[in-house]
Parts: C-alpha cells; structure tokens; sequence
C-alpha cells in the first residue's frame, strides 16, 4: 500500500461556529442545546452512502482473509444499516463566511455562534432516569461520542484517512500475534490472538463510521465543516423528532458538560446537573444585513436573559450583497 499524507485532525482548542437563522438562535439560548439530526435525515446522506461504498470497496481490496477479514466485513455491513440510531452534529471551522451567511442564517439576516471545543457535548435526555438499573446501563454504555473533526472532502482524503487506519490495524494485529497482551490499551486486555482479532474486528467499524458520516462532496470544501457523530441505542425516550425536507427526522439535543461530569454520556431530566446545563457559547456574531446598533443591543439582552452574561457580541466584517 502506498503512504498516504496525514490526513489533518481537529484541534481540541479551536472553536467551532454554527450558523443560524434569527428563530434558530431563539431555540438554541432558551434551550441552551443545540441538535444532532439523525443520520437519515442529512441533506447529503448521498454522500454519506457514497462514504460507506467507498469503505466497502477500499475493504475488498485490501481484505486480510480468513475469520478476521469476515468478521470485519459482518461488522462494517451491520454499521452501514439504516435502521442504526446515529446522529450527527454540523459546524464550521468558519466564523465569517459568506457562502454560510447567505446558506444557513437567512441570507445574512441570521447569527454565527462560537462555541469552545475543549468542554464535552453530552445528550440532554427530556426523560428521567430508567427507573431499572440495566436499563440506564445500556442506554448509557450503548452510547458513543466523537470529538468534533473536520468533515472529509472527497475519495482522495477519505483514501488518506483509510490507509491510516488500516496501518493502525495491520499494527495492532502483528502486536497481537507476538503478545497479545499489548495489542490494546490496558483498560481493554485480551490474552490471546484469537480474542484480539475478535475484539479488533468488533472496534474497527466504529472507526468506518466516523469517516462515513464526516464524507462530503468535494464541492462543499469552501465550508470547512466539521462533525461530531453519535450513537445511540436503547435511549429511544432521549430522542425527539421534527419535520424535515425527508419526512418525520430524529434528533437529540446536546448541551456542554461541567468539568465534573465531562465523560457523561447522557444527562437526565430529573437529575440536579440537567437543571444547570448550559452551552460553551464564547460568542455571537450579527450577520452582515443586521443593523449593528439594533442587533447589537436585542442580542445582549437576549445572551443575559438566558443567563449568558459574558458572551461576546460582534459583527460580520462580509460585505454580502
């Protein structure tokens, strides 16, 4: 296999903007969640179909045979189900372009949030707590978030970040075979080879997932978005749902966590910590056509009756026409 370059990765200190109508922001600062749509519901699940074809093809010809190559194929076939509860979140690494002004906040009548990557996005779950054990176990150990990460534009990029982890999984099963003891982090020990390439071949899909949910067009390559992408299964009462140009689309509502509960997965309704959940907005930014004295001064009183009292207020420098 030839290298590929190394496929850039979000910085967790960077922040993020996400582009919104004037109702949209309403939502989002009484709410204080922003929504992770499901999957089925993106305006370019084509391409995320596209993504998944890809990954099967670039499998086949590299596929390493016997139960290992099967199970890995089983595995990514079982990812790539409609029926899989997976949802995705949308922002820019942009804070002032024009194609998203004019695309996603009202022709420039809308607002640009920026959002601090460095505090974890957890589920804010409009159910209480299941009352059985088990049942908040499964829901909770079913779930799982990525970090933000850029969006993948195009065959060429998606090939580098696949030849990338396929090096990391062809590394992990030479490790294997001489100690298998060290093919895993040493929260996650396996004593034999069989039961690392069983493991290996159940965790990999994952991994496919998140660079199928992330591939884009590479027309699109100007937004620079970025994604995060969820799973979850056995949390159904955590999901709401809304009309979209597709039909009925499910969705959750993320919120950021408190520094105490950064690995939380999903934060109940009935729990003291819901109460007090509140996004990482760093700043709002006016869209190019808002008056600027006007807006400037509805926002502020917006941000602080919501209780976002030190959120910086600023304005498009675009000259959008």
């Amino acid at each position: 296999m030839a290298s590929s370059p190394i496929p850039k990765r979000w910085p967790s200190t960077q922040p993020i903007y996400h582009y919104t109508t004037p109702q949209g922001l309403l939502g989002i600062l009484e709410s204080h969640t922003i929504w992770a749509s499901e999957a089925a519901g993106l305006n370019d699940l084509d391409e995320v179909r596209n993504g998944w074809d890809e990954i099967e093809r670039y499998l086949e010809q590299n596929d390493p045979g016997g139960d290992f190559g099967w199970v890995l194929h089983e595995s990514v076939r079982a990812a790539n189900d409609p029926s899989q509860s997976v949802f995705v979140a949308c922002a820019s690494s942009r804070p002032d372009d024009a194609g998203q002004w004019d695309r996603y906040a009202s022709g420039g009548l809308g607002y640009a949030l920026e959002f601090d990557t460095s505090v974890a996005f957890g589920v804010k779950a409009r159910s209480a707590e299941p009352p059985d054990w088990a049942d908040k176990f499964i829901a909770e150990s079913s779930y799982l978030r990525t970090s933000w990460d850029y969006a993948i534009y195009g065959r060429e990029e998606l090939h580098q970040h696949l030849d990338l982890m396929w090096t990391s999984i062809s590394t992990r099963l030479k490790r294997a075979q001489d100690d298998p003891t060290t093919a895993f982090h040493k929260d996650l020990r396996v004593d034999s080879f069989e039961a690392a390439k069983s493991t290996l071949a159940w965790l990999s899909p994952y991994g496919f997932e998140h660079l199928a949910y992330r591939y884009k067009s590479s027309g699109f390559e100007s937004e620079q978005e970025v994604r995060c992408t969820l799973r979850i299964r056995g949390a159904e009462s955590a999901v709401s749902h809304r009309v979209s140009p597709y039909g009925i689309t499910g969705y959750v509502e993320l919120s950021g966590l408190p520094n105490e509960r950064q690995f939380d997965n999903i934060v109940w309704e009935d729990t003291d910590v819901y109460k007090n959940l509140r996004l990482p907005l760093q700043k709002v930014i006016l869209g190019p056509k808002i008056d600027w004295r006007t807006g400037k001064t509805a926002v502020e009183r917006l941000l602080r009756s919501t209780g976002y009292d030190n959120v910086e207020v600023t304005r498009s420098q675009v000259n959008l026409r």
